[in-house]
């Protein structure tokens, strides 16, 4: 198998996880950078002596020629409109580019901005892969197409839980949300809370990147439906799940299957998928969806109002009060509805 080379952005603590999820997915680590200052060479030869040291991110990104940039932690880039140019440089040239974060990380840098323009016909923040996001995941789109069947939902839970090392509690919060709105659409009101580690808890917290701990939210939809997610990025193993519940029953979503159950509790379908469980589930998620971007890539098509949903739920902490993803998109100068 021919190895897809790449140049990886990163943590010194997320080592161990790349070089897992680069044997998963088939990548060849040829270079390597981070922000920590003067560690960038250390970390390169991490991954072996020849592979190259970097030290700036966005000078990267418009020369490079590997076949993937990966950010597995892009530390403030993403949250500038200016970044969109140095990504702009990379996809024009035909490099793919997959972040563990949200990228762009806020609505108020879409407006306007170079992030919307197109490059090769599809908005450039379209072409970013979310790789810690789970919504094209075999299990996910199957039990998606028993929606029909299943019929309305009146309430839904949705989990996603991950180490330290696979990204930020945003990157958790994002996830969750991205699934709460491929199952149920864009929330009318959510009111979240979250707990930061010990450690942490006299930082301020005013961008999703900066986020760390667990986060709970009450969420009310429309047509007197309600939800609640818990996201967490301080409890292994990573995992994501969704319990919805409707006049059809019941349906459990996880990473490796489905089951859906009627009111009376005999299964109508299910699916259980066999996974290696020697692998850290972590690794082999992100690398399969990495694997599944760079064969067959399909644009995002909901990456703003996700992105607003996870940004309303920090809002909500941060304030101590409701809030709504339409008022953070009025706000941001976006339209609702519209595929950012």
């Amino acid at each position: 198998m021919t190895r897809i080379q790449t140049v990886c952005w990163l943590r010194p603590d997320q080592v161990q996880l790349v070089r897992a999820l680069a044997e998963r997915a088939g990548l060849e680590i040829v270079a390597a950078g981070t922000d920590e200052r003067g560690r960038s060479a250390a970390l390169a030869g991490e991954f072996g002596p020849n592979v190259r040291p970097e030290s700036d991110l966005r000078a990267l990104l418009t020369s490079v020629e590997s076949g993937l940039v990966l950010l597995a932690d892009p530390g403030e880039f993403g949250s500038e409109h200016t970044d969109a140019a140095a990504v702009a440089a990379a996809r024009t040239r035909g490099v793919a580019v997959c972040s563990l974060e949200p990228m762009p990380n806020s609505v108020s840098v879409l407006d306007g901005s170079d992030w919307a323009e197109p490059v090769d016909g599809t908005p450039l923040l379209a072409q970013i892969v979310n790789v810690a996001s789970p919504e094209s995941t075999r299990s996910i789109d199957e039990a998606h197409e028993c929606m029909d069947s299943f019929g309305e939902i009146t309430a839904i839970a949705v989990s996603a839980t991950a180490g330290p090392e696979a990204g930020s509690l945003g990157a958790r919060v994002y996830a969750a949300m991205n699934l709460l709105f491929l199952f149920a659409g864009l929330p009318e009101i959510i009111s979240a809370a979250i707990v930061q580690p010990r450690k942490l808890r006299s930082a301020r917290v005013d961008r999703l990147t900066h986020m760390h701990g667990t986060l709970t939210a009450s969420v009310r939809l429309s047509d007197h439906r309600a939800a609640t997610i818990l996201a967490s990025n301080q409890s292994q193993p990573w995992h994501h799940g969704i319990t919805i519940l409707g006049p059809g029953g019941r349906l459990r979503i996880w990473d490796e299957g489905f089951v859906w159950t009627d009111p009376s509790g005999r299964i109508v379908d299910e699916l259980r998928l066999e996974v290696d469980h020697q692998v850290d589930p972590a690794a082999r998620h992100l690398g399969e969806r990495i694997g599944r971007a760079m064969e067959s890539p399909r644009p995002r098509t909901s990456h703003g109002l996700v992105l607003a949903m996870a940004e309303t739920a920090l809002l909500s902490a941060r304030t101590g009060n409701a809030e709504s993803p339409a008022t953070l998109l009025r706000v941001a100068g976006s339209i609702e509805g519209q595929v950012l």
